[in-house]
């Protein structure tokens, strides 16, 4: 366990324990959510809003360690550290590609279209690799795992 995430005199107490349960929950459930909306659209607003559950989610899980078996906690934190990297480099080059745009209209000047090509192509491959990996969380056992842990299937009921 990294030393800067070690707070010492925290016993884990029922009601930490639950309490800290309920937020993984509520911060998982976000997550998977928003990786449904982002498979389906591919929208560029769909992987900000991944992102930023993604995000919601890793904090958490670093204030939680102790909740978790170590092997278990660095797989499952590895997993959405590379998922948080990944939709990041996506999302830049969707921000890259509007401000370009936007430039563009806002000075009347025309950039090159192999630019926007070259960076849609970028932005395409992390796509792909985005879904590779929002899918192969989806059906990792892991998954099954921290949700087992978290009692996520006890509280989280979807339509």
């Amino acid at each position: 366990m990294p030393k800067k995430w070690f707070v010492t005199g925290i016993k884990i107490n029922n009601s930490y324990y639950n309490e800290g349960k309920r937020v993984l929950r509520q911060k998982l459930d976000h997550v998977l959510i928003n990786i449904d909306k982002y498979l389906k659209s591919h929208d560029v607003e769909d992987l900000h809003q991944l992102r930023i559950s993604i995000r919601r989610l890793r904090y958490p899980l670093e204030i939680f360690i102790n909740f978790f078996p170590k092997k278990l906690f660095w797989d499952f934190y590895n997993k959405i550290n590379k998922l948080q990297d990944s939709t990041g480099h996506g999302r830049d080059l969707d921000v890259m590609i509007m401000r370009l745009s936007k430039f563009q209209d806002e000075y009347n000047i025309k950039l090159p279209q192999e630019l926007f090509d070259n960076l849609k192509n970028q932005r395409d491959q992390f796509y792909s690799e985005i879904d590779t990996e929002v899918i192969e969380l989806l059906q990792d056992p892991i998954l099954e795992e921290v949700k087992e842990l978290i009692d996520y299937n006890r509280f989280v009921k979807h339509k």
